[in-house]
């Protein structure tokens, strides 16, 4: 699985158990809907960083800990590595 789709699956998963739509996340994070549909379906290519951080927010849970969960779920570039982020840097934000 690409990171990008680990990302569209940890959102679902979260919207999910907080009983949440899309459109009521895309509200309570102040991001578009349609941006949020976009990262959803896997046509934002690269997902910003503020955008992912916001998300977090509207779901109650740290950037840090989004991106390990959907880091377990990515499998390894060709490269043998996950993507990897300045979690500090992130959680500053």
């Amino acid at each position: 699985m690409e990171f990008r789709e680990a990302i569209s699956r940890e959102l679902l998963a979260h919207c999910r158990e907080q009983g949440l739509t899309l459109g009521r996340l895309a509200e309570i994070s102040n991001v578009p809907l349609s941006t949020l549909k976009n990262i959803i379906a896997g046509q934002s290519r690269n997902p910003g960083i503020l955008t992912l951080k916001a998300l977090c927010n509207g779901l109650g849970i740290t950037l840090a800990d989004f991106i390990s969960r959907a880091e377990t779920f990515a499998s390894p570039r060709t490269s043998g590595k996950t993507p990897q982020y300045n979690r500090e840097s992130a959680e500053k934000e």
